[in-house]
């Protein structure tokens, strides 16, 4: 059961399954800024 939000290791499954998705999140987020980036520099860089 859940009592309260613990991490660095998570000790129940409902922790880690918050930092698995925590983890995911980040990923897609830095994903789309990293392509972000690139196309503004492939677009600056054609000016």
């Amino acid at each position: 059961m859940f009592e309260a939000r613990n991490r660095r290791p998570p000790r129940d499954p409902f922790n880690a399954i918050l930092s698995l998705g925590y983890i995911l999140h980040s990923q897609v987020v830095f994903g789309f800024i990293r392509k972000w980036i690139r196309s503004l520099y492939r677009f600056l860089s054609s000016t």
